[in-house]
């Protein structure tokens, strides 16, 4: 199927697997069976990237989510922790899910 553009492409696949997410799932369990050392190269490469993140989301794990409402659009339940920078790891913003993709 061509595309006019990227976006357009992007918006097909996420589509796509919010429609068919057991195949989707069950196809990269698959995958990361049948590739493990691919796999864990890329995770690997991943980590190393985003060393600081991965610290920052480690630490962040720490503090509990309390119950109260996001601190971005004051509307639904904070579920998420946001960082603004992550080499202050313990300082997070607690947001809804929505608010953290828009973040």
């Amino acid at each position: 199927m061509p595309y006019k553009n990227y976006s357009d492409q992007l918006k097909y696949s996420r589509k796509y697997k919010r429609e068919h997410k057991k195949e989707v799932a069950e196809y990269f369990k698959k995958w990361r069976k049948k590739n493990r050392k691919k796999h864990n190269k890329l995770m690997r490469l991943n980590y190393k990237r985003n060393k600081l993140k991965q610290i920052a989301r480690v630490n962040a794990y720490s503090i509990p989510i309390p119950k109260i409402l996001c601190q971005n659009c004051h509307s639904k339940p904070a579920t998420q922790r946001h960082h603004e920078d992550y080499s202050k790891p313990l300082d997070v913003l607690f947001v809804c899910r929505k608010c953290n993709e828009k973040l």
